[in-house]
């Protein structure tokens, strides 16, 4: 039975599940990853109380375009320095990001108004399975998960120790469903399952940690010895041709010098994504200095590369590659990325616009 406060609150709702969205995440002030869960559960109520389900979509696609925009302000930052776009035009661009992303908040109240003549723990079980697909059809659509609650939940391991069994987007799931079934906290058979699925979750989490504890400083015959070489290059600069030997010296004298810290060690040595700007393949000097690293330390190295080969056509084409080199310093292998982020990794046709090209 829905209360008559719901149907005169929209207002009041919609920003409650927007701040919880914004405080569940970092955001360099305060960071409370289980309010997460009222983002779903305001998405439900407004969807629930809506008089028709137009306002249900219009409702929980606005509430989630707010909670999203505070949290993913930080687009607008590259936008504008990467992208050489003005600040305002930057800020209209990051909110746009956010409209897209925040349809599936309206989608998930539009469900919620459509299932309100089920019974209670029905409705509960099925927003629970369409917050799972909702959240795995858009991370597939967009490349990657946008502000996933699992996410959120991931500051606290205790929360998400269950996705090593149901994985990520069913774990947010089940969640969802906790705090759905608890939300009819006057109907015994709600809260009995919803506590008891909470109960279940958490203490599933509590016994992996027990069983397999965290550790910082892992030792021992099944562990590796890994080495993390972050440059912290300029993006501006990172794809000049000038500045193609400064980046990899930059690598180059990080990994050195820990290297050094840890005589006698043969750790895998990792870089990250597109750490080299170049063709590896077709630059020999650069190229040669990268395979002598591995070479002299005698360790294997993975590092991101942009991988070029031309099709049948003669058309080249690019890809997001990751390369491994033995500890001889010659290629073992490569992977090419195969989903990739649109806008990051490849551009829509339709939206291959002039104004938008130091940005795309």
């Amino acid at each position: 039975m829905r209360d008559a406060w719901l149907r005169s609150s929209p207002l009041g709702l919609g920003l409650a599940g927007a701040a919880a969205l914004w405080l569940a995440f970092p955001n360099g002030w305060i960071s409370l990853p289980p309010l997460a869960l009222l983002l779903p559960l305001c998405l439900a109520l407004l969807g629930d109380s809506a008089p028709s389900a137009g306002a249900a979509l219009r409702r929980g696609w606005l509430s989630s375009i707010v909670g999203m925009a505070a949290v993913l302000y930080w687009l607008t930052i590259p936008m504008a320095t990467v992208g050489n776009l003005p600040m305002a035009l930057a800020a209209v661009c990051a909110v746009l990001v956010a409209t897209c992303l925040a349809s599936a908040g309206g989608l998930f109240s539009l469900l919620a108004h459509a299932l309100r003549g089920r019974g209670p723990l029905a409705q509960a079980w099925l927003l629970g399975l369409a917050w799972y697909f909702l959240e795995y059809v858009y991370a597939l659509v967009a490349g990657f998960p946008w502000l996933p609650l699992g996410g959120a939940l991931a500051a606290w391991p205790l929360w998400i120790q269950a996705a090593d069994v149901t994985g990520a987007y069913l774990l947010a799931g089940l969640w969802v469903t906790v705090i759905l079934s608890l939300r009819h906290w006057r109907r015994p058979a709600c809260v009995c399952t919803g506590l008891l699925l909470a109960a279940l979750l958490l203490g599933y989490g509590a016994w992996r940690l027990h069983t397999t504890p965290l550790e910082d400083d892992p030792r021992g015959e099944d562990s590796v010895a890994v080495l993390f070489a972050e440059g912290n290059i300029d993006q501006n600069q990172k794809w000049v041709p000038a500045y193609q030997r400064r980046t990899v010296e930059t690598y180059l004298r990080l990994t050195q010098a820990e290297l050094a810290r840890h005589p006698g060690e043969k750790p895998l040595i990792v870089w990250p994504e597109t750490a080299l700007p170049f063709n590896f393949d077709n630059n020999g000097i650069l190229s040669a200095l990268v395979r002598n690293l591995a070479r002299q330390a005698q360790s294997p190295l993975l590092t991101g590369v942009p991988g070029f080969q031309y099709d049948a056509a003669g058309n080249m084409q690019v890809f997001n590659r990751a390369l491994l080199l033995d500890p001889s310093g010659n290629t073992a292998g490569h992977y090419d990325k195969e989903h990739l982020v649109p806008f990051g990794e490849y551009v829509p046709e339709w939206l291959n616009w002039n104004f938008l090209a130091d940005l795309l």
